[in-house]
């Protein structure tokens, strides 16, 4: 069969052209509030995967076969209640993060591009997946330590993809680990260069960063991050890239001009901190 571009989604659905967020960073934020449970299935649950004390459990791979089915599936609120029994089972939410709704948001993606899962089918499963991004996000980033002496005051990034690629589920879970680590973020998906040139020239921003997940978009990326460099208020911001395509090529951060490369949202925290201490004084 041939094979198709994938279909352009954002935050809430589908299509979102230049929508934009700003969260200043979490300082000292006070406790959580206990996360109300979602009505479940009581087959979900057995003796054998309530959480042993002090023990976290991992995704398992059948965890990401029965999760994709219900993101398929029927039932709006299925794939939310297995994501309450994963969290009451022990799995940490950023083990939620990288290990199912970014694997099945690939899955997802390749079935599309093989013509194997039709527009509406792939549009509403990523629907409930931004949906479990944003569900958790709030306790996530309330989970990090306000005690560590990084934990406040990183600085300001904008996370964008390309102007016109819509893809942007990856940058939301990027965005939830810099939350957590202290960054003030700006998420959004500028439909035009322009925008996005126009929105360098307003605002400051210490880290600039790309999600690109195939080498069909790398000629591209590599004139916004020229352009990042061309109109940026800041003459000495850093440009951070990711995405599978820079996991499995690292070379390829250098060649578009970016100044390191993330392998995952997990490490991108870490990531842009190095890069600022690279900055001249």
């Amino acid at each position: 069969m041939a094979k198709r571009e994938l279909p352009a989604w954002d935050a809430g659905g589908p299509v979102g052209h230049g929508e934009l967020r700003w969260t200043e960073p979490q300082a000292a934020p006070p406790p959580a509030a206990p996360r109300a449970p979602n009505p479940r299935p009581a087959a979900y649950l057995g003796d054998a995967d309530r959480r042993p004390d002090g023990h976290a459990r991992r995704v398992r791979d059948g965890d990401r076969a029965r999760f994709l089915e219900l993101v398929l599936g029927p039932d709006d609120a299925a794939s939310t209640a297995f994501v309450d029994v994963l969290l009451r089972r022990g799995v940490e939410v950023g083990a939620i993060y990288l290990d199912l709704l970014g694997p099945t948001a690939v899955t997802l993606g390749e079935m599309w591009v093989e013509d194997t899962c039709d527009f509406f089918d792939v549009t509403v499963a990523v629907g409930r997946l931004q949906r479990a991004v944003r569900e958790l996000g709030q306790g996530f980033v309330m989970s990090g330590d306000p005690a560590h002496p990084d934990a406040a005051g990183a600085g300001r990034v904008l996370l964008s993809c390309v102007p016109g690629d819509q893809h942007t589920l990856g940058m939301y879970m990027v965005a939830e680990f810099l939350l957590r680590d202290g960054w003030g973020v700006r998420v959004g998906t500028p439909a035009t260069a322009d925008e996005l040139g126009a929105l360098l020239r307003d605002e400051w921003f210490d880290v600039v960063g790309f999600s690109a997940a195939c080498d069909a978009r790398l000629l591209a990326l590599r004139h916004e991050v020229a352009a990042v460099r061309r109109h940026s208020r800041n003459p000495h911001v850093r440009v951070l890239v990711g995405g599978r395509i820079f996991v499995e090529h690292p070379e390829l951060a250098a060649r578009v001009g970016a100044d390191g490369f993330a392998t995952s949202a997990a490490d991108a925290a870490g990531r842009a901190r190095a890069l600022l201490g690279t900055r001249p004084d």
